[in-house]
């Protein structure tokens, strides 16, 4: 098994141990999507907005995994509301990013 799989079950027994903890899911989440499991990777995020909505970075990634299944629509619905997280809590760089993406998808 190489690192990146070991990563990710450690992650999903942290997740699955602890529900409540916001940067477990998001560190799963980033993990799933590097190893382009971007299904379970979405649900991950989902997760980590449930608990932390305010935590912007995430609506990037969330709608990168979006973009990677063909679903442009929630894409753009998801970076338009990441951006307006981010911006009303000065986000600069996750603003920017997300501003980025959406720009890139028209």
């Amino acid at each position: 098994m190489n690192s990146l799989e070991e990563r990710i079950i450690q992650f999903t027994k942290m997740s699955q141990e602890d529900p409540d903890n916001e940067l477990g899911h998001y560190r799963l989440g980033q993990l799933l999507q590097e190893a382009s499991r971007h299904e379970e990777a979405i649900r991950s995020f989902r997760r980590t907005l449930e608990l932390s909505p305010q935590f912007s970075k995430v609506f990037l990634l969330l709608g990168k995994s979006q973009v990677e299944l063909g679903r442009k629509d929630e894409a753009i619905a998801t970076f338009q509301e990441g951006h307006g997280v981010a911006t009303s809590r000065g986000d600069r760089i996750p603003a920017s990013e997300i501003k980025k993406e959406l720009e890139g998808l028209g």
